[in-house]
């Protein structure tokens, strides 16, 4: 199976037990709806060590990242057209209602699975970031691209993080300028090389007190 398609078997593992089968059927309709760019970086920067890893703990972490960035990915959607305040009564308004659980549902999912792991900390701070862009949005500022680049931090750590301590932050602002790659797999080689070569280059003199990876 291709990364892409890992990805979205590592989505439906962490969601096999959401309930009732509608619900679930929404989630899925809104998950097919989203490019899977973040869940192929994580794999891709998992990919980055020397030794073998399971297949499914990669995906997993992949999958996790995936999900927050879909809720998230919502939450921006529903803040920037309100529907609930266009439509306040009827089918349209539960519809709203749906969508903003399903994207509690997929941040809580997320979150979770990443919960005990070194990229914990770094969830938490797209959540919070997300949050901060999101309430400046709502008072006049101009959007931002602050999602996209937390969620890249996200995905880094949490692929690296699968055979590492450390993750200079370097390689952090260098994956973030070159921002989410293609979901293919040739795409997620090319940056499994490039991440890589930037660990390569900073483990020969990086000062790794100042890395990113600090939940230990």
């Amino acid at each position: 199976m291709d990364e892409p398609g890992r990805v979205r078997a590592g989505m439906r593992r962490l969601l096999d037990d959401v309930a009732p089968a509608p619900f679930a059927d929404r989630i899925q309709t809104q998950l097919d709806a989203v490019g899977v760019a973040p869940g192929v970086l994580t794999q891709a920067a998992a990919a980055t060590g020397t030794d073998p890893l399971a297949v499914e703990a990669i995906d997993d972490r992949a999958a996790a990242v995936q999900l927050i960035y879909a809720g998230l990915h919502l939450t921006r959607r529903l803040i920037g057209t309100t529907p609930w305040e266009a439509a306040p009564q009827g089918a349209d308004a539960i519809d709203a209602d749906v969508e903003i659980l399903i994207a509690d549902v997929l941040v809580a999912r997320g979150m979770h699975a990443l919960a005990r792991t070194p990229a914990a900390g770094a969830a938490v701070d797209v959540v919070q970031s997300f949050g901060t862009d999101q309430r400046g949005r709502l008072e006049g500022e101009p959007p931002s691209d602050g999602l996209e680049a937390s969620i890249i931090r996200l995905a880094v750590i949490a692929g690296v993080s699968l055979h590492r301590r450390w993750v200079p932050a370097d390689v952090i602002t260098a994956a973030q300028e070159d921002g989410l790659p293609e979901p293919t797999p040739t795409a997620a080689a090319a940056v499994s090389r490039r991440l890589r070569r930037l660990l390569s280059v900073a483990d020969q003199g990086a000062d790794h007190a100042a890395s990113s990876v600090s939940d230990s």
